[in-house]
């Protein structure tokens, strides 16, 4: 069985909707949080025998706000003990990135449930911050006072 076989046997049991991209090795779902959705992408790098889990925010930050959106990803990264989150400054795409190195491991579903949801859970709590930088005008120091940073990502 294949690493994207046994992520799409635990996503059928969590009855999660999903397209799965055997030729790229890449299965993808829109997951709706507490504030808004967004894509979450589960890729693995056979080559490298890396396995990748994207949240990617539903929308690009414009290129005039991208400064405040880098700093307040700057400062919630610091601390971060699993994943960061991160922007590409020419695109505007932001996104939280969680991996691991699969190489000699053997991958079962509880591993895939942590990779998955602690990646999903990570991206609920930053983003209704992140978006509050983007669309409503608070610093990245406000922003960031919203969360609980007790027990988070």
């Amino acid at each position: 069985m294949s690493l994207l076989d046994v992520a799409a046997n635990f996503l059928q049991a969590e009855e999660v909707h999903f397209e799965q991209n055997e030729e790229e090795h890449f299965i993808r779902f829109q997951f709706s949080g507490d504030d808004t959705s967004w894509m979450v992408v589960f890729q693995h790098l056979p080559d490298s025998q890396q396995v990748i889990v994207l949240s990617i925010a539903p929308s690009l930050v414009p290129e005039a706000n991208r400064a405040s959106v880098g700093e307040f990803i700057h400062r919630a990264n610091f601390g971060m003990l699993v994943g960061n989150l991160e922007i590409d400054l020419d695109s505007g795409e932001v996104r939280f990135r969680s991996s691991v190195d699969i190489d000699d491991l053997t991958v079962d579903q509880h591993m895939i449930r942590n990779l998955i949801f602690g990646n999903i859970a990570t991206m609920n709590i930053f983003i209704s911050p992140l978006h509050k930088v983007l669309h409503g005008g608070l610093s990245a120091v406000d922003a960031l006072q919203l969360i609980d940073r007790v027990g988070d990502a």
